[in-house]
């Protein structure tokens, strides 16, 4: 399926309104309970950064992944993003796309922040990681993505 390039000119209604003509792609969203996130340390999660790369990147595409990664592109067009933490993005992503309320740590806005920075799409997120046994004092700084692949070893 070849990707359409969107502005920054378009609203979510307007894009959803697009996007809703086109059949839905799955997103395989693990169970929350065991989801791989929940290995993160609290200073992992507090240290979390987004960039965008551009909104351009985004595709009109009818799935949760690009709704996500549209809605954040458009946190960071607008200029809210800088001043949300990770707590707060996942929160606002889940009670964007789930109907419950997000709970303290929004397990699922987690995991979807995961799959956004594996997929992609123009949003690459970073946390600090613990430190080594090697290099005790220094925390790393990696992709969310890598982090994570290096919890469920």
């Amino acid at each position: 399926m070849s990707a359409l390039n969107v502005t920054p000119t378009l609203t979510i209604p307007e894009r959803q309104d697009i996007v809703i003509w086109l059949p839905r792609l799955k997103t395989p969203m693990p169970d929350v309970a065991n989801a791989p996130t929940r290995l993160l340390t609290p200073t992992e999660r507090a240290t979390t950064r987004v960039r965008v790369a551009d909104i351009s990147k985004v595709p009109l595409w009818n799935s949760l992944l690009a709704d996500a990664a549209y809605r954040v592109c458009l946190m960071k067009h607008r200029g809210n993003l800088d001043y949300l933490s990770g707590y707060k993005l996942a929160a606002l992503l889940q009670t964007a796309l789930w109907p419950e309320k997000a709970s303290r740590l929004s397990p699922k806005g987690w995991e979807l922040l995961y799959l956004l920075d594996a997929a992609e799409m123009g949003v690459a997120i970073t946390v600090d990681a613990e430190p080594t046994a090697n290099n005790p004092m220094h925390r790393r700084t990696m992709r969310l993505r890598d982090r994570i692949a290096e919890l469920t070893l």
